[in-house]
Parts: C-alpha cells; structure tokens; sequence
C-alpha cells in the first residue's frame, strides 16, 4: 500500500514539469516555424529576383546586339528601301528568338533615326513614342521596371504587364542615344509565384517604395501597415512586429513583405477558451493517471520481485541485441555524413556555375570593332599592320578559349590584357605607356580568367575619353599576407568618391557591367567576401583599381586545370 501511494505521488508531482515542459515545447516550435517561414519567404525573394534578373539580361544582350546597334545607328533617310527591308527581316529573326523566353511577353524598339518600318508600330516605333509613354519613369532611365499595368496589343491579347525600360546608348565612345527598347514580363508570371502556397502567411505583398501595393496575395491590409513595412526598410530600423517578415528585391526598387497569420499554439495560449480547455485537459490526465496507477501497481510489484536477487535478477541483454543497437547508430551516422557531403558539393556546384555564367558575359562588340579597324587598315593600304591587329586578334582569342579552362596564371591572364591594349592602340592610332611589375611568386598563381582586360578597357574607354596624349598605365601585381594583389593604375579624368562608390553595384548599362563582373567573379572564386574589387580616384587626377584574391584556392584550380 505505501508503494502504491509513493508511486502516485512521483507521478503527480512530475505534471509541473510536463505542463512547463509542454509550453517550451510550444514555444520551441513557435520559434521553428517563424524560421521555416522566414526561410520561405527568402526562398520566394529569391525567385523573385531571379525574374527580374533574367529581364534584366536579355534587355541588356538585346540591346548590345549587333543587329540592334547596326540598325538604330544607321540613317534611315540614307538607306535605300532595299536595304531597310533586309534590315527589318533580321530584327523580326531576332525578336522572335527573344521573344520564346518565357520571361518575355512583347519586345519592342524605339529608333530615334527614321526609318520607314517604324509606321507599323507592332514592334517598332519612332522614338517620340518613347518619350510620351506614360508608364515610363519620368525621366527615362538607362534600365528600370515599371509598375504593373494593362497595355493593349495590335497583335496579342491584353496582359497585365511589367515593362523594363531601357535607353540604347551609341558605340562609338559618345553619349549620343540611338534608340531604346522595352521588353514586357506578363504579370501573371510573378502572381504564380506568390500565389504559391505559403504555409502559415495571411497576406503577402510586393509593395513598391512609395508603399503601393504592385502584387498581392491574402488578405488586404491597411495603407499605414504598407506605410510602416516601406520606412522600415529604408530606414534600417528592425522594429517590425515578429509577425511581419520584409526581403528588399536586389534587381528592382520594392520589398517583398509576408504577414504571419494566428500562431495556433501561442494566440490559443492566450485565449480563454484554450485555458478552460487546458484544464480540463488537466483534471483528465489526472483521472487517467490514477487508474493507471491502479492498474499498473501490481504490475510493478511483480517487476519489483523479479529484480529481486533471490528471483534470480533480470537477464542482461546479449551481445547480439547490443551489436544490433550500435549498428542502427553507424547507419544513422554515415547517412547524416553522406548527406552533409551532398549538401556541401551541391553549393561547390553552384558556385562553379555562377563562376562559368559571369565568364560568360564578354561585350560581344569587341571582335566587331576590331575587325572592322583591321578592315579600314587594309582599305588604307596598311597591309603589315592590319596583319599585325588580325594576328593579335587570334592571339587574343586564343588566351580567352584557353583550352577551355576556367583560371589562368597571372602572366597568361596579363599577356592578355597587354594584346587587347595591343588591338585598341591600332585602332585608336595612338600609343599608351603601360608600365608592369610582377613580383616573382606572384607569377604562377591562378585567377579567374579575363580579370585584368575588363579593367584595362574600362581605363581606355572612360579613363582617357579626353585623348591618349600623354596616357599611361602602370600595373603592380604581388602576394602579401596570403593573398594576390593585382593593382592598376591610371592618369585618366578620374571620377568623384560617390561615383566610384556605386561601381560595383548590379550595373545599369553595359558601360559597366565589366567591373562588376570582374568583382563578383573574384568572390566567388575566393570564397570570401573580403576579396574583390575595390575603386579609389580622385577627378582630373588619376583611378586606382585593386583586384584581392586568396591565394589558397590556387591549390584546387591547379589541380582542375592539371
């Protein structure tokens, strides 16, 4: 009889602790779930971005196209109507190769030059088109998306649209636009996404940053909650409700925003309801308790008896049963290994493909200028010369193919900046004094392939736009600290702090577009965020550009290109 009293009062005596053990429970899964959601909002973000990323893209590689900027750059009152009729078959070819992207729903160009084809305004227009739409941002930026708006088509169904805008600046070192483009995203493509079942989010919005709502999903909230979400992002200030999670969109200027719907553990913890519910739920488990106990005394005064020496004792387990145990363990074990190894190549994996994806990006009009300077070199009658520009051409392109490797050494990668300078010089019939210091260790380690030339046509481009009189160039490379430091310098018109500051943001134009490849290229080569490029000018005087590389990741790029 004590024994059954003694053990009743064990049990009661642990419900305290199941009840606090209940509520931190609750509240651990209370913590799991906002970060299960926090997770999915990021991953929605993500997709988001990656939308607007694509847009983004083949905007820009449609406006660099040749065809494009032959084209636009061409006088229409000049040509011959032969001469606009083939032009326009190959800007209908290549619209229709723009235009299979899911991404894109209509494409069209605006041509500042008149041109007789641009009286069918289906996809070509006259540039005052252009400058009286008015979904446009006022004023027309080089590169920016619209608002969602319904816009009538001569040869489609109306669509809820995003337009990406875009002025299409001319080649030829001027600031002078030929034209613009606008390439239209169905808004249906972005209200699947946030359409998509999201476990546990009462609305979820894409607010612009004036606070106006461009999507949404769930339920409607207030202007003032929008209000609130929008300061709070620009502001930095991080005293948001937990209940209310914000991702900024990198490619445009809006925040996506989700608001938790009732937590069921936390909000019914609250509710009286759930309270009166809880104790009853109580005075049950209690009841259960004591006729278990009832029920299960005997039971353990048996048990009790068998343990007993007298009785004999229990039977210790055997070895079979152990081995069995610890095996099940192992398995666990390597199954969890196996899959954090997965895990880690998979990120390798997208890492490399991001790597591959940034190398791929090279102005393609630089093969077309160069060929057309040796052209007018032999059309000059300077056969030797226009030799010498095409055999550096092949030089050059040899060192880009680089038998297909991703790296080169410091001297390849040099040599081939040095011939791209080679090619330029010819064609801007003028000479440049490039000075360069490798220190000696510096030479064989590995880098990205193409991370000096962007910089060195960035120099020839923009840092002497003025002229090349008295033009000079010096470029240091060496290793301190366990890192390369490639560092090029530059007597140009500089730039102002501010300027060089925003250069390494996702560009906006083409123009520059090199040194932020060249940048992001040299992260994720490194692995760290601490590598990369950093800017330093000062206007009328000079730009200095340093490339910071860690070296330990040559170990594994010899061996891929071994």
């Amino acid at each position: 009889m004590k024994k059954r009293l003694l053990l009743r009062v064990v049990i009661l005596s642990l419900i305290p602790f199941l009840i606090l053990g209940m509520i931190y429970y609750g509240n651990s899964m209370l913590r799991d779930w906002h970060s299960a959601l926090k997770y999915s909002m990021s991953q929605l973000s993500s997709v988001l971005d990656s939308s607007f990323r694509k847009l983004t893209l083949i905007a820009d590689n449609l406006s660099i196209h040749t065809v494009v900027q032959s084209s636009m750059s061409h006088d229409g009152r000049k040509q011959s109507r032969n001469d606009q009729i083939d032009e326009l078959r190959e800007l209908d070819r290549l619209l229709r190769q723009f235009e299979n992207q899911k991404e894109v729903y209509d494409i069209r160009l605006y041509f500042a030059n008149d041109k007789l084809y641009t009286t069918e305004q289906i996809s070509y227009f006259p540039f005052s088109v252009f400058e009286t739409d008015e979904h446009c941002p006022d004023p027309a930026p080089v590169g920016q998306i619209s608002g969602i708006y319904k816009r009538d088509y001569k040869d489609k169904p109306s669509a809820q649209v995003f337009t990406y805008y875009k002025l299409i600046p001319s080649t030829n070192y001027t600031l002078s636009t030929v034209g613009a483009l606008c390439v239209d995203m169905n808004a249906d493509i972005l209200s699947a996404q946030l359409n998509t079942p999201q476990g546990g989010l009462s609305t979820l919005a894409l607010l612009d940053k004036t606070g106006n709502v461009v999507l949404l999903a769930g339920e409607e909230r207030s202007k003032e909650e929008y209000q609130q979400v929008v300061q709070s992002d620009i502001s930095g200030d991080e005293s948001l409700p937990d209940r209310i999670i914000v991702y900024p969109l990198s490619q445009v200027n809006w925040v996506l925003a989700g608001w938790i719907g009732p937590y069921s553990f936390w909000d019914g913890i609250t509710n009286r309801f759930f309270i009166a519910a809880l104790i009853v739920m109580t005075a049950v488990i209690l009841l259960v308790i004591l006729i278990v106990t009832n029920a299960f005394a005997k039971r353990v005064e048996l048990l009790v008896g068998l343990l007993e020496p007298q009785n004999g004792g229990i039977v210790a387990p055997t070895k079979n049963e152990n081995t069995s145990l610890v095996g099940h363990l192992n398995e666990s074990i390597n199954h969890a290994k196996q899959l954090i190894t997965l895990q880690k190549q998979q990120v390798v994996l997208q890492q490399q493909t991001q790597l591959k994806l940034l190398q791929a990006q090279i102005n393609p009009h630089f093969l077309y200028n160069a060929l057309d300077c040796a052209n007018w070199l032999v059309r000059e009658g300077n056969q030797a010369q226009a030799s010498e520009v095409i055999i550096a051409i092949g030089k050059y392109y040899r060192l880009v193919l680089s038998k297909g490797r991703d790296n080169l050494t410091v001297e390849e990668d040099l040599e081939l900046a040095l011939t791209y300078l080679q090619i330029q010089e010819s064609r801007l019939k003028s000479r440049i004094n490039l000075q360069s210091h490798i220190q000696e260790q510096a030479k064989n380690c590995l880098i990205p392939k193409m991370t000096m030339q962007p910089i060195v046509e960035n120099c020839v481009v923009h840092g002497f736009i003025n002229g090349l009189d008295d033009a000079r160039i010096d470029i240091d490379i060496y290793t301190a600290d366990g890192f390369l430091y490639i560092v090029i310098f530059d007597n140009g018109i500089g730039m102002s702090a501010e300027t060089a500051s925003h250069l390494l943001d996702h560009p906006t134009s083409t123009s520059s577009f090199g040194l932020y490849s060249v940048h992001q290229r040299c992260i994720l080569f490194s692995g760290r965020e601490d590598c990369g490029v950093s800017v330093e000018s000062e206007p009328g005087e000079y730009t200095m550009v340093t490339v910071k590389l860690f070296i330990s990741n040559n170990d594994a790029a010899i061996i891929e290109q071994s």
